[in-house]
């Protein structure tokens, strides 16, 4: 007989969750989540809170998605990875002030969070301040100089503001 295999460790479990979210397994992916947010530590517990947001996502239960969310900004209220979910939230909502408001956030906590300087970025053009627009594309293009969606949406801001040389160097990046 062999010996009793030892627990799995949460990291084990996030990644057992992640992979059958993945695979379009929600419930496999909510019953390796489930003992986490009840019993993990807060980081782990606010990681599995996501991945449940995830899976009410996928299944189309926004409402339970977002209190997921609530969980794990409860539990790691500084997470910028659950701030750019809640901005996600807030923006599908309506609530574009919110979203900024989340993003902002996300980026200051974490200022190489490339993902929430884009997303910024187009909320503030959606918004017509191409001045911010401009300046969060920016930086997502010095973060990842190979995003070209970056540089066409720093072109347009930049064609916004009038500055047309400037804006055509940043199309030619784009191609």
């Amino acid at each position: 007989m062999s010996p009793p295999l030892p627990p799995e460790t949460p990291e084990a479990a996030l990644a057992r969750a992640r992979a059958r979210l993945a695979a379009g397994d929600i419930d496999g992916a909510r019953r390796a989540c489930t003992p986490l947010v009840e019993n993990g530590a807060p980081r782990h517990a606010a990681a599995a809170a996501l991945l449940l947001s995830a899976c009410a996502e996928r299944a189309g239960d926004r409402a339970l998605a977002r209190r997921h969310v609530d969980r794990a900004l409860d539990l790691h209220p500084d997470d910028p990875v659950a701030l750019y979910a809640r901005a996600e939230q807030d923006e599908h909502a309506g609530d574009t002030a919110a979203a900024i408001a989340s993003l902002a956030r996300a980026v200051a906590l974490r200022p190489d969070f490339a993902a929430a300087h884009q997303r910024l970025g187009v909320l503030y053009g959606e918004r017509n301040d191409a001045p911010r627009a401009a300046a969060a594309f920016r930086t997502v293009v010095e973060l990842d100089p190979r995003n070209a969606r970056a540089f066409n949406n720093l072109g347009n801001a930049l064609r916004t503001l009038g500055r047309h040389d400037e804006a055509l160097v940043a199309f030619e990046r784009a191609v």
